[in-house]
């Protein structure tokens, strides 16, 4: 059933997967990878409310899954827990410290929480290791221009 909603999943039949996600849950019998990808499609219908304890109980399942500490940061940002969003990402790039995504979203939690310059050194961290990023660029050029 794992494979089905994953398959449904990315063929953009998002009711369709949620269904077979949720079955999973019902049946206790969803992975920690399988809670990821469902956290992330309620992230792609923005309901970050709902990805929260997904990938809570994903972490508890899997404690050094760094796409779930990464996730989760992102739906922590997008409530405004910015202090719960930079914890989540520092521990995702703690597990995956060459991931351009999680340094990004890092700068953008500590540019929201009003750290510039904790931002920039992210920001850069995230060109280095993804020198041709548009949305970087920006960010890192907007906290520049502070």
């Amino acid at each position: 059933m794992e494979r089905q909603a994953a398959a449904l999943l990315e063929k953009g039949r998002f009711d369709e997967a949620e269904a077979k996600y949720r079955q999973l849950l019902a049946s206790g019998t969803a992975s920690a990878s399988a809670l990821v990808s469902y956290a992330a499609l309620c992230g792609r219908t923005e309901r970050f409310d709902a990805m929260v304890p997904l990938l809570q109980r994903a972490l508890v399942l899997e404690p050094d899954l760094p796409e779930a500490h990464l996730n989760l940061g992102v739906a922590l940002r997008r409530q405004g827990d910015l202090a719960g969003a930079i914890a989540a990402y520092r521990q995702a790039l703690q597990l995956r410290p060459h991931n351009p995504d999680g340094w990004h979203n890092l700068g953008l939690a500590l540019e929201a929480e009003g750290k510039p310059n904790e931002a920039a050194l992210a920001y850069r961290r995230a060109l280095q290791l993804r020198p041709t990023s548009p949305a970087t660029l920006t960010q890192l050029a907007g906290v520049l221009a502070g």
